[in-house]
């Protein structure tokens, strides 16, 4: 019985969870492609990036065999998409339809181990977890849906923590490095611990608006470690046996009860009580912070600081309810003011000096999605300006001369080759790196004839010394399995961040006798550093978040030991865990062309229902779907039922991403039926076949730069209708064609939103739109609207104002089109006219952050209100008349039965003024973006 109710359940869930298939982006269509096949992978990656994906594949085939040991499955044969030209560093392992995609360019922040075998050992678990979830009644299931049958499970019974948690903890496990072994990664819980003590499960592992929660990464990772310690077994394996045979309604807290007798909120309290006994500081340390005057209680934290001169500091300040921006501070009389409010800054990484400070700043390419540059951005002090170099290249940290005259950057080629770039003025010139080592965080040596920076290899990292003169590189430290990050020349040393026994601290050495000493004794965690005079300014971790400190320019112990990691060491004893070599065995791969015309279908998923994945609607009938692996074309085919009109309906929906324009063609055919009476009372049983088919265009066309997303967005859709009736039918009801064009463009510009943000604080957008007929049996005339909303900043912390004007006018033919613009909420029916104008005005703003729960049921994160007053006029041929509303939304927004999509749930109460009534509508949204 257990399990029929469970498949209901599954069918009314499964597509609004995973209702859109995993899209992130094109690459230009111009791009050639090339294919290495190897025993259980297809690697397809640009041709331009053949020689550094033959060892990628090296590194990927190594070590993505040990992600499968502990539960001995092994997925069927993965496809892994390399993306060489995105400026981000990411990956994701998507199941529907199967396959890796990589964005092949390593983090600036990058672990001690090369980027691939970090991907090959996490995203892959993450192909073994579904694996392993694809069997017993699961298997069932994926005879009837397909590929989706796995993950609509997955998000249905199975934690998000636990599914990146098992992943950081196989990259962990696995390696000689991992998340579980680098400081700044447990630093957040860690706080959040011993200074704020445990979260509620709900609020730990769905996240909040009143404070910071550590993400799924960070508390999946050490609830599966501690358990590890806790039970010297884990009951992962017993929870994804239940889930993939659907034996209960909650399949994965029964697995962890029936192995270690606690369910998921005991566990979690367990662990986490284990980690604040371990994480307790053996002595309090004492560091003297600096008042930034910050909004108290509100998580708010500092990064980016460097020096622009002798007594002015300068740092990037974010908080949960303010975006990013650029502040300096006067070191001697503590005045501090806001200076610049940039874009995405990569890394988080700047340098200052000369009065002027550098950064790099992310800029999409204006179409496609998978190709990005950073530009090179510099603010002068003196004249109070930004300057914008767009380089049109993958850039990476860059540092200024102490006399602001020239900047040494990482770039990453579009083969993927790392290089040391220097910029003066519109010159610059590159040196190549070791294309076997990635390289990060340049620093100019003493002399600036040379550059430092971090060299990451199979044996960990270590720092490099590249001359510029004649391009030689060598080593200043031994590689070892240990992080180091943020080198800088000050004083005859060499200063850097380092993990000492488990946190990041400041440490030097000089590089002529490679004495090594500690600086700082942060409780939690350094991010960044400057020096002022003989002391040195630097960022220290609290729970609200990094604050600026000062302490004296001396070392306070000899040696940087860096930690033991219990946790971590615990794992690889229990799972027995394998140590890969360093060396990579160079085979002789064989690279084919990728020929994209011969791989445009790729049929991944069906149902018996017909998926309307873009409305995210779903009908009865049958459907099948296609995604090819370069996410240029989708496909959804099938035939829907109608049970009012006992009349089905075949349908076919292309959409094709491949080349600029976006091109869309849908069509449908099938029977109709209804009873209709006429005016005087007499039954008409109508009959009639309808065919539609549209053909759309669009451009989505990205001008993203700084705090502002931009765009614009020209559409041209053309649909025709066929309409025949079987019949007798009354003389109103139109037979024959109808074709209809309509041009459309979208104007936008929002400023970034921050985490509490209800709506963007500044912005605009404009649509206009045309539509008409030129050809069919019948003439409707024509139609033209313009919509336009403003946003703007209300008067508390993250209210909002928006306005909404709109002004339509119809030109009716045969008979008249359906309106263009929105109406006056609360009236629901109303007929098309001619003149038709229409405003809105919002008042949106949160009201409380509770943060409290129904234990398994509902756990609320944020209740919030909006104000708002319509006004519509509407004129229909000489009579007109006025639609007018005032109301109030009460939203919360919530997590319903621990899923991890947040839904918004609340009334609507509308004052409908020309009716003289009140009106009660009840509100329901899920986002799905987030998901």
């Amino acid at each position: 019985m257990t399990k029929y109710i469970i498949l209901g359940f599954f069918l009314c869930f499964y597509t609004g969870l995973h209702a859109q298939f995993y899209d992130i982006g094109q690459e230009a269509s111009s791009t050639k492609w090339s294919l290495i096949e190897v025993p259980g992978f297809d690697f397809v990656f640009p041709s331009t990036y053949s020689h550094q994906a033959k060892r990628a594949v090296q590194q990927f085939t190594l070590h993505a065999p040990h992600a499968t040991e502990q539960w001995k499955v092994k997925p069927r044969k993965t496809t892994i998409v390399f993306h060489p030209y995105q400026a981000t560093s990411n990956a994701y392992a998507v199941w529907a339809p199967r396959r890796i995609e990589v964005l092949t360019t390593p983090p600036q922040d990058l672990y001690a181990q090369p980027w691939m075998e970090q991907l090959a050992l996490h995203e892959y678990r993450h192909m073994v977890q579904l694996a392993r979830l694809d069997r017993n009644t699961l298997r069932y299931f994926g005879w009837i849906l397909g590929q989706q049958a796995v993950p609509a499970a997955t998000g249905i019974f199975l934690p998000t923590w636990f599914l990146e948690g098992d992943a950081v903890m196989t990259e962990t496990a696995y390696s000689h490095s991992g998340r579980g072994r680098v400081p700044d990664f447990a630093m957040p819980l860690r706080a959040q611990l011993i200074e704020k003590n445990t979260y509620s499960y709900a609020k730990a592992s769905l996240g909040s608006y009143r404070d910071f929660v550590p993400d799924h990464y960070t508390l999946g990772y050490h609830i599966i470690a501690a358990a590890n310690i806790n039970h010297d077994t884990m009951p992962w394996e017993t929870s994804l046996e239940n889930i993939s045979r659907l034996n209960s309604l909650r399949p994965f807290n029964y697995g962890i009860m029936s192995t270690v007798h606690l369910d998921k909120h005991n566990l979690y309290q367990e662990a986490m009580t284990t980690l604040t006994e371990m994480w307790q500081p053996s002595v309090e340390a004492k560091e003297h912070f600096i008042n930034i005057n910050h909004h108290t209680g509100i998580y708010t934290s500092i990064s980016s600081l460097s020096m622009l001169n002798d007594t002015t500091g300068i740092f990037l300040m974010s908080s949960l309810d303010k975006i990013p921006a650029f502040y300096c501070i006067n070191l001697k009389t503590r005045a501090i003011k806001k200076i610049h409010t940039p874009g995405y800054v990569s890394g988080n990484h700047t340098d200052g000096s000369s009065g002027k400070m550098v950064w790099a700043e992310f800029r999409p390419h204006r179409r496609w999605q998978m190709n990005s540059y950073n530009d090179l951005l510099i603010y002068n002090d003196s004249l109070a300006t930004v300057q914008r170099f767009a380089l049109r290249k993958k850039i990476y940290s860059p540092v200024i001369k102490r006399d602001g005259s020239a900047v040494a950057a990482i770039e990453y080629t579009r083969e993927g080759k790392p290089e040391l770039t220097i910029i003066k003025g519109n010159a610059s010139f590159n040196i190549a790196l070791p294309d076997t080592l990635h390289a990060a965080m340049p620093a100019w040596t003493k002399d600036e004839n040379s550059v430092f920076w971090i060299a990451t290899s199979s044996q960990g990292k270590a720092i490099a010394l590249t001359h510029l003169k004649n391009g030689a590189t060598s080593l200043v430290t031994r590689y070892a399995y240990r992080e180091i990050s943020h080198p800088k020349w000050h004083d005859q040393h060499l200063y850097y961040l380092a993990d000492c026994e488990g946190v990041t601290q400041l440490c030097r050495l000089k590089p002529e006798d490679g004495k090594m000493e500690r600086i700082t004794t942060a409780t939690y965690g350094v991010g960044d550093y400057a020096f002022y005079n003989d002391s040195i300014l630097y960022t220290s971790y609290t729970s609200e978040g990094y604050r600026m400190a000062i302490i004296a320019n001396k070392s306070v112990s000899a040696g940087t030991e860096s930690g033991s990691w219990p946790l971590a060491a615990a794992l690889s004893d229990s799972l027995e865990a394998f140590k890969p070599t360093a060396t990579i065995v160079n085979n002789a791969h064989t690279i084919k062309r990728y020929r994209k015309g011969k791989h445009l279908f790729n049929f991944h998923s069906w149902a018996p229902l017909y998926i309307d994945a873009d409305n995210e609607r779903i009908h009865p009938g049958v459907s099948i779907m296609s995604q090819n692996i370069l996410s240029t074309m989708f496909i959804t085919a099938g035939y829907t039922f109608d049970p009012l009109e006992q009349r089905g309906t075949f349908r076919t929906s292309l959409t094709w991403k491949g080349w600029y324009p976006e091109i869309s063609l849908d069509m449908a055919g099938g029977g109709r039926s209804v009873t209709y009476a006429d005016e005087k009372g007499k039954l008409w049983d109508l009959e009639w076949t309808e065919t539609n088919a549209g053909l759309s265009s669009r451009i989505p066309l990205n001008f993203s730069s700084g705090p502002y997303n931009r765009g614009l967005i020209p559409q041209l859709d053309l649909t025709h209708t066929n309409i025949h009736f079987q019949s007798d039918r009354p003389g109103k009801f139109f037979e024959g064609n109808l074709t209809t064009l309509t041009y459309s463009v979208l104007a936008y510009a929002h400023r970034r939103m921050a985490k509490r943000d209800l709506a963007p604080r500044l912005g605009a957008n404009l649509k206009l739109t045309f539509r008409h007929s030129p050809l069919g049996d019948v003439s409707p005339g024509h139609i033209g609207a313009i919509e336009s909303r403003v946003y703007l900043p209300g008067i508390g912390r993250n209210h909002s104002i928006s306005a909404y004007m709109a002004f339509q006018k119809n030109r009716p033919g045969d008979y008249i089109y359906a309106n263009l613009i929105s109406f006056s909420r609360g009236y629901e029916s109303f007929i098309a006219s001619n003149t038709l104008v229409s405003s809105r005005l919002n008042y949106a703003m949160p009201l409380a952050y509770p943060d409290v729960e129904i234990r398994d049921i509902i756990f609320i994160k944020r209740i919030r209100t909006n104000l708002f007053a319509d006004f519509t006029t509407m004129k229909v041929n000489s009579s007109q008349n006025s639609y007018n509303a005032l109301g109030v939304d009460v939203i919360m927004d919530t997590h319903i039965l621990d899923l991890p999509p947040e839904s918004s749930i609340g009334i609507r109460s509308i004052y409908r003024t020309g009716e003289s009534d009140l009106v009660f509508i009840l509100l329901w949204t899920i986002n799905l973006s987030d998901f």
